[in-house]
């Protein structure tokens, strides 16, 4: 079964300032250490990124890819996901960590 969310976390974040991690075993959720030994299938999966078009009802159903890293890995671990559709959170909407 495909989980609702896989969560990407490089390995070398400090723990102290990782948002996710308290959410390990929260049903849905599914986590991979990065670097990745091996590419999932992520054909069915929606990345979230700051610069895609918005969610829309049409992308209901489909998981979630985030990617958990800070700003300046964040490029590398895109490219060892491509190709991949993306898409942001939608206006109106506000993260636990704002941008």
């Amino acid at each position: 079964m495909i989980p609702s969310v896989l969560i990407i976390i490089r390995r070398g974040e400090d723990p102290a300032k990782c948002t996710v991690r308290p959410l390990r075993g929260t049903p849905g959720l599914d986590f991979l250490p990065y670097p990745l030994r091996h590419k999932p299938d992520l054909s069915l999966h929606l990345l979230l990124a700051p610069d895609a078009l918005p969610l829309t009802p049409a992308d209901a159903g489909r998981p979630l890819l985030l990617l958990d890293a800070s700003w300046r890995h964040a490029a590398t671990m895109r490219k060892a996901v491509e190709p991949i559709e993306a898409r942001s959170i939608p206006p109106g909407w506000q993260t636990a960590y704002p941008r």
